[in-house]
């Protein structure tokens, strides 16, 4: 059979992002974009990006070579494209339509809820790219270079399962407190973020408002202790105690909860919350869950190539960072359906090695267990 006539792997990973499988509404907007487009239409445009994006093409050219796989031609319908043609196309999408598309792949990964498990927790945190001041004057960062931040919220289902829910790009000048209201939008919830949040007004409001938090503290935080709980003996446990921050002059707030721990590195962690219905074991294991989300840059930047980015216009770089987190939540939505206990990163690489093969081989692959190392 012809291997194009049937479903590759590449095809059931950009499934759900297919033109017919998506909201009207999205859909009426990408089809102003296709208005006198000869060539590189949307849905093209989307597969050779998401293409790029899987292999880790590092360029423009590296994309334009890329066409010269008669798989890939067969997929697009065409069989060549330049490399200013592909760098007008990113700059001229408008980035909201990636925008939506991100957000409505992340309302397929809410549906699809882990066989019914809810996060345990939102993870908080943001990542700083540093751009050449010439070629990216209009992102503020210092005087010497020039950067872009992108604040996110993950999704923290247990260790080595969790998905990117929220996304704000901003100019690196930016700073992540600015930012962190935007993300605690859902009560109940706990939220997990570094001292670099820090903002003992915003704990207040958090606490008034039925949000749940858990973060570090900052070295020289003014800290008064309330009253002491019994802290089990052996254990990585400190002290755990009842606080109110700041003084001196200062916003002092209401009374939260200090645990401090002693982590791997024999280093002591002073974690604050507002949870005091948990042990403080579970406090410290709950902020050691932050991890996944520095994980997940480091695999953004590695292996989706936001590191090198294909246009120096605002527009184009953002649409390029959208591009990069649509890839992780494509895979994660395979993660899901499979229930797959591989890693993300090793499902991606998995679907690299079948690309073009029949998706059945690739979903054989990743539904068995991963094999243990001798």
């Amino acid at each position: 059979m012809d291997k194009h006539k049937q479903k590759t792997s590449f095809c059931k990973w950009i499934a759900p992002v297919s033109f017919e499988n998506l909201p009207l509404r999205l859909q009426e907007q990408i089809g102003q974009t296709n208005t006198y487009v000869k060539k590189l239409y949307f849905d093209r445009f989307l597969k050779l990006m998401l293409h790029a994006i899987s292999s880790q093409k590092a360029s423009l050219r590296d994309i334009e070579a890329s066409l010269l796989n008669p798989d890939l031609q067969a997929e697009l319908g065409f069989d060549s494209l330049s490399s200013s043609q592909i760098s007008r196309k990113i700059r001229r999408i408008n980035p909201i339509i990636l925008e939506e598309m991100f957000y409505f792949l992340v309302s397929l990964a809410n549906q699809g809820k882990r066989n019914g498990k809810l996060p345990k927790a939102f993870i908080v945190d943001s990542t700083t790219v540093s751009l050449n001041k010439t070629r990216y004057p209009w992102a503020e960062f210092r005087t010497t270079k020039s950067g872009i931040k992108l604040h996110l919220r993950l999704a923290y289902i247990g260790k080595g399962d969790a998905y990117p829910d929220r996304a704000i790009i901003t100019n690196a000048s930016v700073h992540d407190v600015n930012r962190l209201e935007i993300v605690v939008d859902e009560k109940l919830a706990t939220y997990i973020f570094d001292r670099g949040y820090m903002d003992f007004e915003l704990f207040d409001k958090f606490s008034y408002d039925g949000f749940f938090f858990v973060s570090r503290i900052k070295k020289n935080s003014l800290v008064h202790v309330m009253s002491e709980y019994e802290v089990p003996p052996g254990g990585s446990i400190l002290q755990d105690q009842m606080v109110v921050l700041g003084g001196k002059n200062g916003y002092l707030t209401d009374p939260y909860r200090l645990v401090e721990v002693m982590d791997t590195q024999e280093n002591k962690l002073r974690i604050i919350t507002n949870r005091f219905d948990l042990s403080a074991e579970a406090i410290s294991q709950m902020y050691r869950s932050r991890w996944e989300i520095e994980l997940f840059f480091k695999q953004l930047k590695q292996q989706t190539t936001i590191k090198k980015f294909f246009s120096r216009d605002e527009d184009g770089l953002k649409n390029q960072v959208y591009l990069a987190l649509i890839a992780q939540l494509l895979t994660y939505l395979v993660k899901l359906e499979t229930q797959s206990v591989l890693s993300s990163l090793t499902i991606q690489r998995y679907l690299f090695a079948s690309l073009w093969e029949a998706s059945e081989l690739w979903e054989t692959r990743i539904r068995g267990k991963p094999t243990e190392s001798k």
